[in-house]
């Protein structure tokens, strides 16, 4: 009788633990709504909706900036 020697199979794909690859998060669509309005329509600074929500200053800003932009290519008032 012929024992063939098998050698322990190799483990191809080891499991790691994968990190995720950014910390970016988009906002829902009623804080943005929520946001531009505050801004716009209601006179609120950019630093005080920040703190509100949770997001930075910057991106806040863009965020109106953007919204007034699209706006005004579709000749809708804000």
């Amino acid at each position: 009788m012929s024992h063939l020697n098998r050698r322990k199979p190799y483990a191809y794909k080891v499991h790691k633990k994968v990190a995720p690859k950014t910390t970016r998060t988009e906002m829902p669509a009623v804080q943005r709504a929520f946001a531009v309005g505050a801004i716009i329509a209601g006179g609120a600074s950019h630093n005080s909706i920040a703190k509100l929500i949770g997001r930075d200053q910057s991106g806040i800003t863009k965020l109106v900036k953007r919204t007034t932009e699209r706006a005004a290519a579709s000749r809708v008032d804000l």
